[in-house]
């Protein structure tokens, strides 16, 4: 049973792809619909009780905020694409996304930051990112997950990280869907 479902690169097209019985078992949403690679949606079977679109740096990488009602619980999952860091000015872009998010989080429980971070776990912004909020990463080993089309050079660059309170039950690699990334999925437990 599918629980929270987060769309990367969500264009017009994927919107009008998914079927009415598919989304009404996630009837909780919230979607930034853009027709080039930046668009992002959250699906939920809980209730989305506080919900945010945004952008830390003024750029077009769309992030989702989330508050979902779980039970007694409430979890803030935070759906986000950075910017590749190849070149000056993406990089650049990408430490002021990641520094963003520092803040932004800082005194947050219940924690969760997934999608594409367009960074290894041996980028320094990702240490850094994982060190400022007390994060985990929800492997074990490394899961490839880039570039889906040539498995010989694929490289672990999207993420799950949580916080102490979330528990890591089990991590895999779904079918490929035409995307060039594989998709993740993810079970955790509070």
């Amino acid at each position: 049973m599918t629980n929270v479902l987060l769309f990367i690169e969500y264009t017009a097209d994927w919107d009008r792809a998914l079927s009415e019985s598919f989304l009404a078992e996630l009837p909780y949403s919230i979607k930034k619909i853009q027709n080039d690679n930046f668009g992002i949606s959250l699906r939920s079977r809980f209730p989305i009780i506080n919900q945010k679109v945004f952008d830390n740096t003024n750029s077009k990488f769309r992030m989702i905020e989330a508050q979902i009602q779980i039970n007694s619980d409430t979890v803030t999952i935070v759906g986000l694409h950075l910017e590749n860091p190849v070149g000056t000015s993406n990089s650049a872009t990408g430490k002021q996304q990641v520094d963003g998010l520092v803040k932004r989080y800082q005194n947050y429980d219940n924690l969760i930051l997934l999608g594409d971070f367009n960074m290894t776990p041996y980028w320094s912004d990702y240490d850094y990112l994982c060190a400022e909020l007390s994060l985990k990463e929800t492997r074990s080993a490394l899961i490839p997950t880039f570039p889906a089309y040539f498995g010989p050079l694929m490289i672990p660059i999207d993420h799950c990280l949580v916080d102490e309170t979330i528990e890591f039950v089990s991590i895999k690699t779904g079918p490929n869907i035409g995307s060039d990334h594989l998709p993740l999925e993810i079970v955790l437990s509070l």
